[in-house]
């Protein structure tokens, strides 16, 4: 029966029956299950990957349909967390593999026993700053991540084989500020997109086990395809070999603090302090958020924000206290969406 799902895949060239068989040997970590998290996890798992490691923190929302496959409206009313209904969606698709599910927050503290006994990764997470502290814990420990983002009609992809070609920081040497790039709640998502650059996040990570894996870290490149007018960048990147992570061998990202969560006693709220210094241009944030929240105020010394019960205010430090909120961390989650 095995044999007969994998026919058409297994008849191609590229991967043969040799290759079919390291597919199904490949166990993957895929971080983030979100709509590129959730596309690559999907193709993964129809291509016969063995082992399958979905973790994500959130819980189904109606604006994650438009473009996040394995879930639909029962999983919006019902709540579903997205790792535990991606799981459930995966295994009805390929009963034959390994799913493993984890509701929680990737932090400094838990990323690197995720990566145990796991041969690659794949990037389905949203959020800049967490790919950095991606990047340290796979250059540590020695393991090949696949990189995708898209950024409103765009798609973008990267593979990082520590090493043997560039780290993220010898591309991106050093983290965007808080809020100066705008989240998909700003700019939007176009969910072809998604698709391609889920497509090429899986086929880079296949190509690298199952074909030339000297033609495949020979020349890298970052990859940039605006679906809307066909244009594509190919930029190439090379290792830098001063560089702070993957030459100097310093893991800021893994071994720096964290960001710090805690309720405020009597008042009903959640504080949420950053685990390094930052400088939020509020005015600016305030101009950006607008249209996200039922208001947005920017007062003397703090910027606060509306929406329904919600209530956040957001200080110049990236210091945020969140009311009507109760669960650290969907309050971690809701300031994430304005901040990034």
């Amino acid at each position: 029966m095995e044999n007969k799902r994998y026919s058409r895949q297994s008849i191609l060239p590229q991967i043969g029956n040799a290759g079919q068989e390291k597919i199904q040997s490949l166990r993957v970590l895929v971080l983030g299950c979100g709509a590129l998290g959730s596309g690559c996890a999907e193709l993964l798992a129809r291509a016969g990957v063995g082992f399958l490691r979905i973790v994500d923190r959130d819980v189904v929302e109606l604006s994650n349909l438009q473009r996040q496959h394995l879930f639909d409206e029962t999983d919006v009313i019902e709540c579903r967390p997205k790792a535990r209904a991606a799981a459930e969606r995966l295994r009805k698709i390929n009963s034959s593999i390994t799913i493993e599910e984890k509701i929680l927050d990737i932090h400094a503290g838990n990323i690197e026993s995720l990566l145990e006994n796991i041969d690659a990764v794949i990037d389905g997470m949203d959020r800049l700053e967490m790919r950095y502290l991606l990047n340290d814990a796979c250059v540590k420990k020695n393991v090949p991540w696949f990189y995708g983002a898209v950024q409103g009609i765009s798609s973008v992809w990267m593979t990082v084989v520590p090493h043997k070609g560039p780290c993220l920081r010898c591309v991106f040497p050093e983290a965007p500020a808080p809020g100066s790039l705008p989240t998909c709640d700003m700019s939007g998502v176009w969910g072809a997109a998604v698709s391609v650059s889920a497509a090429m996040e899986v086929t880079q990570l296949l190509r690298y086990f199952v074909g030339d894996i000297t033609e495949a870290t020979s020349n890298f490149v970052l990859t940039k395809m605006n679906l809307w007018t066909g244009e594509m960048t190919r930029i190439p990147v090379v290792r830098d070999e001063d560089c702070p992570c993957c030459g100097r061998g310093f893991f800021s990202f893994l071994d720096g603090p964290r960001d710090l969560v805690n309720p405020l006693c009597g008042h009903g709220a959640i504080q949420i302090s950053p685990s390094r210094e930052r400088f939020l241009n509020l005015p600016d944030l305030a101009k950006r958020i607008d249209s996200m929240a039922d208001s947005v105020t920017l007062r003397e010394d703090l910027l606060e924000i509306k929406k329904g019960e919600l209530r956040i205010l957001l200080f110049p430090s990236g210091r945020a206290i969140v009311y009507g909120e109760r669960d650290p961390l969907r309050a971690k989650i809701w300031v994430e969406k304005y901040v990034g």
